[in-house]
């Protein structure tokens, strides 16, 4: 991300090329937007298998 580099003095814009070529680092995952969700979905899958549901206590308790 770029330093700002506008302020408004006194009804005008100043520019500060001093920090022109400044970047401030921000925290961005290391793997692509395809990569990412796909974690998240593997992630969310296993929560949603490892919890048991009614289902599965139906079935275990005889019925279907």
């Amino acid at each position: 991300r770029f330093t700002p580099l506008l302020s408004l003095e006194e009804g005008f814009y100043e520019v500060d090329y001093g920090g022109f070529h400044h970047t401030v680092p921000v925290p961005t995952p290391a793997c692509s937007a395809r990569q990412l969700a796909a974690a998240a979905a593997r992630r969310d899958a296993h929560l949603y298998w490892s919890i048991p549901s009614r289902l599965d206590e139906a079935a275990a308790a005889g019925g279907e």
